[in-house]
């Protein structure tokens, strides 16, 4: 690699020297490859529980579920909320979660427990995106982001070997309480950002509800104000 580009690269990597940021981006990665293992665990104790792809895909498509479901009111609750608070609930919430599968014996509970657990994902990812310009204000915004979205992206793409390798060496209920761990892990590095409280409000806040229904009724991509 060219000189230039590779000290474009360090300054960039250089976010990583603040404390807070160093501590919210390993909180990041270590959440992120503990889902993964999660996500090919599920699988192979779904299919060896029940010998059946639509069982196994079913269990995973419930994981996406509250996305679209809960997703829009998820951004409203992080709104109102300490945002750090939300993240440290819903990390120790899935690791709970997470740490009962291997105990289950029958379909719907693995349905009940899987769709519980990613019930607290969008919960999390608001609050973190609304968390990071407060922990990265103004011109450390950007490079941060790109730290951050690179490590999420180079995960997600090797996330699944890990996952699935995980899966290979200790098995499948073992390697829930690997996911479980991770997140207590991730918590750990949460817990070293600065308590930020609930975020100030200017102005008269209004019901969660009619936010909800003035988003859907003027998006932010519109072109004129509502």
């Amino acid at each position: 690699m060219p000189a230039r580009p590779l000290r474009h690269v360090t300054s960039i990597f250089g976010v990583l020297r603040d404390r807070e940021l160093r501590a919210f981006w390993m909180s990041d990665w270590v959440s992120d490859a503990g889902s993964f293992v999660t996500f090919i665990a599920l699988a192979v104790y779904v299919n060896k529980l029940t010998g059946s792809p639509a069982a196994v895909g079913l269990a995973l498509g419930l994981r996406s579920v509250p996305w679209f479901t809960i997703g829009p009111l998820a951004g409203l609750l992080a709104d109102r909320l300490d945002r750090r608070a939300v993240m440290v609930v819903s990390n120790l919430a899935r690791a709970g979660l997470v740490a009962v599968l291997p105990f289950t014996t029958t379909l719907w509970q693995i349905y009940v427990i899987a769709l519980a657990s990613a019930a607290f994902g969008p919960l999390f990812r608001s609050a973190r995106s609304a968390l990071l310009p407060l922990i990265a204000p103004e011109e450390r915004l950007v490079p941060t982001l790109a730290v951050v979205e690179t490590t999420h992206q180079v995960l997600h793409t090797v996330g699944p070997a890990f996952g699935g390798l995980v899966v290979l060496l200790v098995g499948a209920r073992p390697a829930f309480f690997v996911d479980s761990a991770s997140f207590v892990v991730a918590t750990l590095f949460l817990l070293g950002l600065r308590p930020r409280g609930r975020p100030a409000v200017s102005g008269e806040r209004t019901s969660a509800v009619r936010e909800l229904r003035d988003g859907f009724r003027c998006p932010p991509s519109a072109p004129t104000p509502c």
